[in-house]
């Protein structure tokens, strides 16, 4: 009885091994045959890559495929980085990154010989959300850049020379990528707008077109001695002048301008002096938490680590969910932070197409200017926006206009502008930090000054006009109201003879008037008219004689 027992016991114990061996065998199986092929890859090229570590990528959701074959092209390609392992390289993909893309720069990098690239700078300039391959292909092969853009509002960069005639300027600048200030460095809008200011510059301080016309090289001379590359992810190689035409002559319109004006004030002041002749006058619970709260947890991850990898970043988690927290996109501010944003001014699509000021000789400049800038992480949060930016940098520009002697002051040197607006401080309490202000464009509007020197003119002609008029009213009342009292006068005298005839009649009646009285007093008065008569034809006889 006891060895029947014992030999179902053993039987079973059997079985449930057999099942386990079983189960083994598959999984061993399974294994082999879905990473046999990339470990044998990894095997013979020397990637060093295990089967444990396949497996491992299996359960963090790496796609080990991308990962062997960065390996292997990075040991085949000789690449000695020692930060440069399966694990950096996983860790680089979780991060967002392109792994492959990242080798392939790797690579390039150490076929050119010229370019010193390491792995942390390529994964930074990767994260940062640059095409690390495109920027080693540009430290190679440098790229020509249009000035202005092809596309632009117009063709051509206009500049005025002392003489007053305009130049039309093309030109084409020769970078290749800076790999050392890729990350932070202000980009091709950047370049473009310095460059324009500088061939601005050059033209206004030349004493006539001709010299310009004569040597163009000029013009590339004057703007590669400033240097204009600095803090950008370029290096200027050459600047070339493509073309330059001779535009209109904006001085002499001014001078016609002028003259104009001037005729319209003698004008004035002759109608001035007539008219006043006449009148006188981011741990895994607070990534729950932060989960809970309504945030996006990869995004906030995935900032922090770009901002490590910046190394020129400091953002501590608290402040990333904040910032997520808010509302605002923590990784576009990291990315802004590390590749800083143009913004036009006045932005496109705005009412006026540029920001127009009036000197203090009151010729009017239409300007329009490009702000580089930065996020700045430690005012994100209630930091005003970009159009607060755009606001302040208006203002500026317009004070800094207003505030020249002359429009010829800030033609020869615009850089005046951009200084006197950055001296400001005007990324004060805002989301951003200003890296530069560069004018782009800058033209000679109207002459507003003369026109309200002509525009008073006439308003005192106006205003000398209605004083003579009143005065003119005045008198016509004053004598108006004279034949009133003359009129009142002789109602009176009238009146009064009225009143005589009467007193006669009653002194006949009362017996204190006689009829030989009467008689008399008709005589006196008869005598007298006669008297009068004799008087005045003797005096008219004598004004006669006298004037013979």
């Amino acid at each position: 009885m006891f060895d029947i027992s014992l030999v179902a016991l053993t039987s079973r114990d059997t079985a449930i091994l057999a099942v386990v061996i079983t189960v083994v065998v598959l999984v061993v199986l399974f294994i082999i045959s879905r990473y046999f092929g990339l470990w044998i890859q990894s095997m013979l090229t020397g990637a060093q890559v295990t089967i444990f570590d396949l497996l491992g990528m299996t359960f963090r959701k790496v796609n080990s495929r991308a990962i062997v074959r960065s390996k292997i092209m990075s040991t085949q390609a000789g690449l000695s980085d020692p930060d440069l392992t399966s694990k950096a390289l996983e860790a680089h993909y979780l991060a967002g990154g392109n792994v492959q893309q990242v080798t392939r720069a790797l690579i390039a990098a150490k076929k050119a010989k010229t370019i010193s690239l390491t792995f942390r700078e390529a994964t930074a300039i990767d994260l940062a959300g640059r095409d690390v391959l495109e920027s080693v292909q540009t430290s190679v092969y440098p790229k020509v850049i249009d000035c202005p853009p092809r596309g632009a509002a117009k063709p051509s960069l206009d500049a005025v020379a002392k003489d007053g005639i305009q130049l039309k300027v093309k030109a084409r600048v020769t970078v290749r990528a800076n790999l050392q200030q890729l990350i932070g460095g202000a980009t091709e809008e950047t370049i473009i707008a310095r460059v324009g200011e500088g061939i601005v510059s050059a033209i206004g301080s030349a004493e006539n077109h001709k010299a310009v016309l004569e040597n163009p090289d000029v013009i590339s001379k004057a703007v590669l001695a400033k240097r204009l590359d600095s803090q950008t992810a370029f290096e200027i190689v050459s600047i070339d002048i493509a073309d330059i035409d001779v535009g209109a002559n904006i001085g002499a319109r001014l001078q016609a301008d002028q003259a104009e004006a001037d005729t319209q004030v003698a004008r004035a002041r002759a109608e001035g002096k007539r008219a006043s002749a006449v009148a006188e006058e981011q741990t895994s619970k607070a990534l729950e938490a932060h989960y809970l709260a309504g945030g996006n947890v990869q995004q906030v991850t995935r900032a922090l680590i770009a901002a490590k990898k910046a190394k020129t970043i400091s953002l501590t988690f608290r402040e990333a969910t904040a910032i997520d927290l808010a509302g605002r996109d923590v990784l576009e501010s990291v990315q802004t932070s590390v590749y800083p944003k143009v913004i036009d001014c006045p932005p496109r699509g705005a009412a006026k197409p540029s920001l127009d000021a009036v000197a203090k000789d009151g010729i009017q400049l239409k300007v329009k200017a490009r702000v580089t800038v930065r996020a700045n992480l430690q005012q994100l949060i209630g930091g005003a926006t970009e159009e607060t930016i755009i606001a302040r940098v208006g203002e500026g520009i317009v004070s800094a206009i207003g505030s020249a002697e002359n429009h010829k002051a800030v033609l020869e040197n615009p850089d005046v502008i951009s200084k006197a607006v950055l001296a400001k401080r005007l990324d004060s309490q805002t989301a951003f930090e200003i890296v530069s202000i560069d004018i782009a464009d800058i033209d000679v509007g109207a002459n507003i000054g003369a026109r309200l020197q002509a525009d008073q003119a006439e308003a005192d002609t106006q205003v000398a006009r209605a004083r003579a008029e009143g005065k003119r009213a005045s008198a016509v009342a004053e004598e108006q109201e004279n034949q009133a009292k003359i009129q009142e006068s002789k109602a009176s005298v009238v009146l009064a003879q009225a009143a005589v005839p009467r007193a006669m009649a009653e002194a006949f009646q009362t017996g204190k008037l006689h009829i030989l009285d009467y008689y008399k007093l008709q005589n006196v008065a008869a005598d007298t008219e006669m008297r009068k008569s004799l008087a005045v034809s003797a005096h008219g006889g004598s004004d006669s004689g006298e004037s013979k």
